[in-house]
């Protein structure tokens, strides 16, 4: 469902909301995210409940790649 070649992105993403000074503001998307991933896997839900949140930290991505382009 999701391209394995958008991991390095919203990875990008994900540590844009978590660890940069721009995205203090936003850093809940980070956190919500890590704590329902957490949830999840310790209650062996399913995965692609969490799909919708992907283009969120795709945009992130995409700031954090424009700004290293």
């Amino acid at each position: 469902m999701i391209n394995p070649t958008a991991l390095p992105i919203w990875l990008a993403g994900l540590y844009y909301y978590l660890f940069t000074r721009d995205g203090r503001k936003y850093r809940a998307f980070g956190w919500t995210y890590i704590v329902i991933l957490g949830l999840f896997l310790f209650f062996e839900a399913r995965y692609y409940y969490l799909f919708p949140i992907y283009p969120l930290f795709l945009g992130a991505g995409a700031i954090v790649f424009e700004q290293l382009f």
